[in-house]
């Protein structure tokens, strides 16, 4: 759990050239919002700012998509995660799926397709109320050094799903040691 709380916080610091360039890029764009509002009234400072950010996400769309990272990460999920739940999806077997996600876990992945795939085991361990393995596959995720966009929404995720799975968890002992 001590390393849990550790790779947590390692994730949450940021880097002074990320903060720098973060902080540089929102001056230079509302200096520019500002001068263009000088020279422009409002209806034209649109006619302008419209087909830039047109542009803009058309390029960030054809960035993302076209980055050799996201490609091999969905080649990775569709070659060797999806025959795992495939395979779950037609027996339901929880053992099997845990046995088939361990060794895939052995295997060279991208942190993103790990935080990804763990979330879709842990989505059927609480379905099938295996809180325990689902904690553990959770906690094996908040080890991993994620960086950026996935340590963010790994943080949401488990701000969101760890006090269920615990909750799940208390409620299941606590039945078990009634009916003892």
């Amino acid at each position: 759990m001590e390393a849990f709380q550790e790779a947590r916080a390692s994730r949450q610091k940021r880097s002074p050239l990320e903060v720098g360039l973060r902080t540089g890029g929102l001056i230079v764009a509302i200096v520019i919002c500002v001068l263009l509002m000088r020279h422009f009234n409002p209806d034209q400072m649109l006619i302008l700012l419209f087909p830039v950010l047109i542009i803009g996400i058309l390029f960030t769309v054809h960035t993302v998509r076209s980055n050799p990272k996201n490609k091999a990460d969905t080649k990775d999920e569709h070659e060797t995660c999806m025959p795992i739940l495939d395979r779950y999806s037609e027996k339901r077997d929880v053992k099997r799926l845990m046995r088939d996600y361990d060794e895939w876990w052995e295997g060279e992945h991208s942190n993103y397709t790990r935080m990804h795939f763990a979330a879709k085991v842990i989505d059927i361990l609480q379905d099938h109320k295996k809180y325990e393995k689902a904690l553990r596959v959770l906690y094996q995720v908040a080890e991993l050094p994620l960086k950026g966009r996935d340590h963010y929404d790994f943080d949401k995720y488990l701000t969101k799903v760890e006090p269920i799975l615990k909750e799940g968890l208390e409620k299941q002992r606590k039945s078990q040691h009634q009916s003892a």
